[in-house]
């Protein structure tokens, strides 16, 4: 709005002016039809035209045989095929989280298996190397006679001449 000479406020005119139109939810009826139409489409792999699913919207009776929908709750088929698409997004982001859960749970329970064989390689390494260090310490006097034996030429040479 723009002020006039007198202090009035001045209403803007012209028939090509837009008007402001306030967005309103989707009732619950309108959202559990839409709901059904999306998920009989992913059940029967035959998805829903949004021209076939508003021409359905305004055909569609309640049991009595009066309309379920009122001629302002019908939506277009632009409204529907946004809804249509709204709808397969969110359900695509929920599988995607729930696959990168699976995925990390599983990443997780193979790096812990991953860290929990090397440990066991280790302390089998450990194990492997102290048998050999205890039949080493076990065996040592044979260990020293066979060693002088071998070398007793090279250990007595000196001392003799």
């Amino acid at each position: 709005m723009e002020e006039g000479s007198m202090g009035t406020p001045k209403e803007k005119m012209g028939y090509a002016l837009q008007e402001s139109k306030q967005g309103k939810r989707f009732s619950e009826d309108q959202v559990a039809f839409l709901n059904d139409l999306f998920l009989f489409g992913q059940r029967t792999g035959n998805k829903y035209d949004s021209k076939i699913a508003s021409e359905k919207m305004k055909s569609e009776r309640k049991s009595d045989g009066t309309r379920r929908f009122t001629r302002k709750e019908c939506l277009s088929s632009a409204k529907i095929k946004a809804w249509f698409s709204f709808r397969a997004r969110k359900q695509k982001e929920l599988q995607d989280g729930q696959t990168s859960r699976a995925r990390r749970s599983t990443m997780t329970e193979q790096t812990i298996l991953e860290a929990m064989e090397e440990e066991l390689e280790e302390l089998e390494g450990d194990f492997i190397v102290t048998m050999e260090t205890e039949n080493y310490y076990d065996d040592a006097e044979e260990t020293l006679e066979e060693m002088i034996s071998k070398n007793r030429d090279k250990i007595f040479k000196d001392d003799e001449d």
